[in-house]
């Protein structure tokens, strides 16, 4: 269903006007063009155009997992929110055991009516299906300290967020404030760490940014908030509480902090392996239109930068060990360094390389590809 205003510019305006076409085959997103760019509208969008019929969908079968969302290991967030879309690329990066496909035969309800939406292969002799394989095998060997180590940096930066907001507030203190932002950013990109795990208390750090756009959709469409969604008006309460200072003094002082956070935040984020002209962006000729390995992809897609790459605090914090965290999302920061070994050896079988990149490199490819005004004519290369 098109938006209101694309029907309006269609009928009214240009007739002629044509939707824009995805050169990896998915149709044009519904609600691609609704005022609030949301995850939750996003989340309805994508209901509407994946053929799960209400169910969850992977492949071309049909699940339903009403009564295995309070089991679910990684919590029930990943299943209530996914309700009646098609999970399969989810599934397959989420879940390197073996033993939730052995257990899908009971969830089973029928085959889907309409073809899958997504392009994306997973054969078993593929890169992917090989890759995680070999993972698989390799995390039995590779230990847990640094899992450990990620929780512990991600606590300190956190805590020291909140004591430097404090001290902002206290001492009324620019200088604070930028480094309370810095660790705004910091504590915010290693919670990011945390998502793709099993429901964990670290995974909210993130909610103390305010980039949630789920209180402005709620006002609008009247829906109910969750309770993380007050984390920043406790943490502004808190600030005002204890720091002694006017309501109006802690209020300009905490945007402060929140205004250099979201700058920092932008600067990496924009720059972190997503946005170069050497990259895969919809509507550039695509490695093989009737065979798209998922994995293949997100490599023609992520590029990782060389100064971070091996330091733990870097890649926590600055969204390192980035194609590997694509292709492996659940598994901690910490632990993806041990597995470069292996998915060299698998690259390299597959006629794949890993392309690195420096951070200026990207900064500049940035806006390059701003500045691109046609699509990369030429098929993709490992």
């Amino acid at each position: 269903m098109k938006s209101k205003f694309l029907r309006f510019l269609q009928d009214n305006i240009s007739p002629q006007l044509e939707l824009p076409k995805s050169s990896l085959g998915f149709r044009y997103p519904t609600l691609r063009d609704h005022p609030l760019h949301t995850a939750e509208i996003w989340l309805r969008g994508k209901q509407a155009d994946d053929g799960a019929e209400g169910l969850w969908r992977l492949y071309d079968g049909l699940y339903d997992f009403s009564t295995f969302i309070k089991h679910h290991p990684g919590g029930s967030d990943w299943l209530e929110l996914t309700k009646g879309t098609d999970i399969t690329e989810a599934f397959e990066a989420h879940h390197i055991s073996t033993i939730p496909e052995k257990i899908l035969h009971l969830y089973f309800v029928r085959k889907a009516k309409a073809p899958r939406n997504s392009p994306f292969t997973f054969e078993e002799n593929g890169f992917y299906k090989t890759l995680k394989a070999r993972v698989r095998k390799e995390l039995e060997n590779v230990p847990k300290q640094p899992e450990k180590r990620s929780k512990i940096l991600a606590d300190i930066l956190f805590l020291s967020f909140m004591v430097t907001s404090l001290i902002t507030v206290r001492d009324e203190s620019y200088i604070m404030g930028s480094l309370s932002g810095l660790f705004l950013t910091m504590t915010c990109i290693a919670a990011h760490n945390f998502f793709h795990q099993s429901d964990n208390f670290r995974m909210y750090y993130f909610d103390f940014t305010m980039m949630s756009s789920r209180i402005l959709q709620a006002i609008i469409e009247k829906s109910a908030l969750r309770w993380e969604n007050y984390i920043p008006l406790f943490h502004l309460l808190f600030l005002y509480q204890c720091s002694g200072r006017p309501f109006v003094t802690t209020l300009i002082l905490y945007a402060f902090i929140i205004t250099v956070g979201s700058l920092i935040f932008g600067y990496i984020g924009l720059n972190a392996g997503h946005h170069h002209p050497d990259l895969f962006h919809d509507g550039d000729e695509v490695r093989s239109p009737s065979k798209m390995d998922w994995g293949l992809h997100q490599m023609d897609s992520v590029r990782d930068r060389l100064e971070i790459t091996g330091s733990h605090f870097l890649v926590l914090t600055t969204f390192g060990d980035h194609t590997l965290h694509h292709l492996f999302p659940t598994i901690d920061h910490g632990r993806l360094n041990y597995l470069y070994p292996i998915f060299h050896e698998v690259c390299a079988h597959f006629g794949m390389e890993m392309k690195m990149s420096t951070q200026i490199d990207l900064t500049v490819g940035q806006f390059q590809q701003l500045s691109k005004i046609e699509p990369t004519k030429r098929s993709i290369k490992g």
